[in-house]
């Protein structure tokens, strides 16, 4: 069956792995929340997580220096944080998605 993932007791319910986590995260969001967030790749490897509703940047991986392969991560909601730096894109993005799917479950009022 290659690189699938049980999902039940079916074969129809296997996922195949190859796509994103990221993909199948904004598809599960997506449904929840109504809104979807997806990343843009820019230049200099740099990369901008943005609210597809309405094109707003809420997060960004960058890499730090122009020699070394270390990543920032920071999110961006009413005031800017950084989330930390990490040794590849792939951990800071995700650090970055992680962050807002707390957001998304927090009740904050």
């Amino acid at each position: 069956m290659g690189n699938l993932a049980r999902c039940g007791d079916t074969p129809e319910s296997h996922v195949r792995l190859g796509k994103t986590k990221q993909a199948r995260t904004q598809r599960v969001f997506g449904k929840f929340i109504g809104k979807m967030k997806k990343w843009m790749e820019k230049e200099f490897s740099q990369f901008v997580y943005y609210d597809e509703a309405d094109g707003k940047i809420i997060g960004a991986v960058y890499k730090i220096g122009n020699q070394n392969s270390i990543y920032g991560a920071k999110i961006n909601a009413d005031v800017e944080g950084i989330l930390g730096q990490y040794i590849d894109s792939d951990y800071a993005r995700r650090a970055v998605e992680e962050y807002w799917e707390i957001q998304s479950r927090t009740l904050l009022e």
